[in-house]
């Protein structure tokens, strides 16, 4: 659906995945810049991301350094020699959080976005037939209607994975993961600390919770296993995504997607900084929590999420128009859901790009596709030698006689705000 006249671009979420919409839209067609909104509650680029990252004291990230919100893939790499940032050392070129964010605060500049981010939260969304949509947003106690938009969903939609055990819990006993905050915890000496789960983030909890003198229990339904992805690198390109791609049914392409993500995996350096906690953990392998003795101090939970289109009630009255299989949506090949002007990145988009949607690749690929659809222009003629395989009924690419200039996006003459309410 190209993006008629005047039409406003609104983006959900300003995390790495909205920062990479907003960016590739601009590269792709710079007259664009006064007409994106990107809507997120907490009002400022990767808010959400860094907070998270900080409360777990992560210190890089598990994606390669090839993958990032920006358009040209040797960019972060490039940039972190250039500043003299510090590295991770580790294969595949993981980057370091502090450089990765100091990257992004750099893209940020560059396209000068710090003004496209609203504070605010989407609370409907009504579409009509002429391929737009009319999206609400509530800022405060003031609502703020942006008519004749193209809404594009970047803010991970979730609903938490709660085990049957946790139900019986006080609210003083029991925490998710994302809200333990490893920098605040304080001496946790004589506390005893249960946390559940097997993938990175329980890790990342186990061992923040003994580094700060807890004795701690981590118990895993499966096995802890290793893997540097949470994805196979096959699922990055050609030799997973041909087959995947010729798979029509919705619900096979999402039982193949989670498949092959089969749950969480920890990395090699992980297990390294577990090792080194041993005498403080006890893990737990194959243990399906049915109860929690009254010895648990406090029960962290790290059993993850699961996306949902029905997690974000601002679509309540476009339900019935779109498809989706267990709250996943079924977009189509430019990440659209069914005949509305609405696109879907992260992991809202795993029918489509496959098991990978919601990492930093799926954020380039979504951005990719989307602002190809939108602009007619495809980057990875530019950026990307190899054109990675896509579906059939995937846009066609831009003529060569209709030039994109990418490597120079036009700064305005004067600040950017006729799109922000």
């Amino acid at each position: 659906m190209p993006l008629p006249p005047d039409t406003q671009i609104v983006i959900a979420g300003a995390g790495p995945h909205g920062l990479a919409m907003t960016i590739h839209c601009l590269v792709a067609a710079p007259h664009l810049r006064d007409r994106i909104t990107v809507v997120d509650p907490s009002g400022q680029w990767l808010r959400t991301w860094r907070d998270q990252f900080a409360r777990l004291e992560i210190s890089h990230l598990r994606s390669p350094g090839v993958h990032h919100p920006g358009v040209r893939p040797e960019a972060l790499m490039k940039h972190t020699r250039a500043h003299d940032l510090p590295t991770s050392g580790l294969p595949y070129g993981l980057p370091m959080t502090e450089a990765f964010s100091h990257f992004c605060d750099d893209l940020i500049k560059e396209h000068d976005l710090a003004s496209f981010v609203v504070r605010g939260e989407m609370i409907d969304v009504h579409c009509d037939e002429q391929q737009t949509c009319r999206v609400t947003i509530a800022t405060g106690e003031q609502h703020t209607m942006l008519p004749n938009s193209r809404l594009i969903i970047a803010s991970n939609p979730h609903r938490p994975n709660i085990p049957p055990c946790a139900h019986s819990l006080d609210d003083d006993v029991l925490r998710l993961g994302h809200q333990v905050d490893i920098r605040q915890l304080g001496d946790l000496t004589g506390t005893n600390v249960v946390v559940v789960g097997g993938g990175l983030t329980a890790a990342h909890l186990a061992c923040g919770a003994a580094e700060h003198g807890a004795s701690v229990t981590l118990a895993s339904r499966d096995g802890l296993r290793e893997s540097p992805f949470d994805t196979d690198p096959g699922w990055l390109g050609p030799k997973e995504l041909r087959a995947f791609d010729e798979i029509d049914d919705p619900s096979e392409r999402l039982r193949t997607a989670m498949a092959a993500r089969n749950g969480g995996t920890i990395p090699p350096w992980m297990f390294e900084r577990l090792e080194g906690c041993s005498n403080a953990i006890t893990i737990l392998e194959h243990a399906e929590v049915a109860s929690v003795a009254s010895t648990a101090d406090q029960v962290w939970l790290a059993t993850g999420t699961a996306p949902s289109i029905e997690a974000m009630p601002a679509l309540d009255r476009l339900r019935d128009r779109i498809p989706s299989v267990d709250g996943y949506p079924v977009p189509g090949a430019d990440l659209t859901l069914a005949d509305l002007p609405i696109h879907v990145t992260g992991r809202l988009a795993t029918i489509e790009l496959g098991p990978a949607a919601g990492n930093l690749w799926g954020a380039q690929r979504a951005a990719e596709r989307i602002s190809h659809s939108l602009t007619g222009i495809d980057l990875r003629l530019e950026f990307h030698p190899i054109v990675l395989h896509q579906r059939p009924d995937a846009p066609p690419t831009h003529s060569p006689s209709q030039p994109s200039q990418p490597s120079q996006p036009s700064q305005p003459s004067q600040p950017s705000q006729g799109s922000q309410p």
